[in-house]
């Protein structure tokens, strides 16, 4: 758990529990499902491998899911968020929503 500065944390093997609290705080998931919650300030949530739930709560936050089916919710603020590969849910908080899919294709 961050304090009221700016944090870098980072998850480990297993599920992990991230919580950024006041400042611009970097989350940095691990390889298993973990929830990252940025509380206020700017932040950059990395969910990386596993099936995340990342909230960015108040100010410009940065969501990258990552691989994974993700769960992703920017909060208040002017918000960035990228799903990553897999059935990604996303919440872009009251702010008009972009959303586009990225498709992986193969050519031989």
């Amino acid at each position: 758990m961050g304090l009221d500065g700016n944090d870098i944390l980072f998850g480990l093997r297993g599920n992990d529990v991230l919580i950024g609290g006041n400042g611009n705080d970097t989350l940095n998931g691990g390889s298993e499902s973990d929830l990252l919650n940025g509380g206020n300030g700017n932040d950059r949530l990395n969910g990386e491998a596993g099936n995340d739930t990342l909230i960015g709560g108040r100010g410009n936050d940065f969501l990258n899911g990552g691989n994974g089916n993700d769960r992703l919710n920017g909060g208040d603020g002017r918000d960035t968020i990228i799903g990553g590969l897999g059935n990604d849910s996303i919440d872009g908080g009251h702010w008009v929503m972009i959303c586009f899919k990225v498709m992986m294709v193969a050519i031989p």
